[in-house]
């Protein structure tokens, strides 16, 4: 009898263990497989430049320049709306740039003929304006059209409506591009002096 009593405590301690091991287990699988993924800490908002003022500064510091053409409501890869974005455009040393239509004048209901023809005269020169703009860049009616812009001003590559892979591509290759870019006007320029003094004798 006592035997048999032993094979049974011994049994129910190895059925305890594997109910306590086995439900173990599971709570450690359902914790992991429950998980909340960490928060993505959220984009603080662009730092965009003029025109003018984002050429101006590329050109003063030697830092090439992306120049976007969009809509003011407008987020997307074109804007560099993402971390991976955000992180390729820092680490590219471009000044970002956007430029923006005019928005159509909202007139009062008793606005003088003066202020009308004066309003509307002010936003007909800044359409015009920007569609002369526009037109130097290739814009259309695709937005956002993104220029990528070496130092001095020149267009290297162009993306309309860009996705996110191609946006990240280019803003990542943009420093090598102005350095092909450098490097082929120097070779333009040692052959043209080269072919003028061949000339000149």
């Amino acid at each position: 009898m006592i035997p048999c009593c032993r094979n049974r405590r011994w049994l129910l301690v190895g059925t305890i263990f594997t109910l306590f091991f086995a439900a173990k287990i599971d709570v450690t699988y359902a914790a992991t497989y429950y998980r909340r993924p960490p928060p993505v800490k959220p984009l603080p908002p662009m730092k965009w430049e003029s025109l003018e003022a984002g050429l101006a500064k590329a050109k003063s510091s030697n830092k090439p320049a992306i120049v976007v053409f969009t809509t003011s409501n407008f987020k997307g890869p074109g804007t560099f709306e993402s971390w991976p974005l955000r992180n390729a455009l820092t680490k590219s040393g471009a000044i970002p740039i956007r430029v923006l239509p005019p928005v159509a004048p909202v007139l009062a209901p008793n606005a003088s003929a003066d202020e009308i023809n004066r309003v509307q005269k002010s936003y007909a020169e800044a359409l015009k304006k920007y569609q002369e703009t526009a037109r130097q860049y290739g814009v259309a009616e695709i937005h956002p059209v993104v220029a990528f812009v070496e130092p001095n001003g020149a267009v290297l590559w162009t993306l309309r409506g860009p996705g996110h892979d191609d946006m990240l591509k280019h803003t990542a290759g943009l420093p090598q591009g102005v350095r092909e870019y450098e490097a082929m006007i120097a070779r333009e320029k040692a052959k043209a002096a080269a072919s003028g003094s061949v000339s000149s004798k």
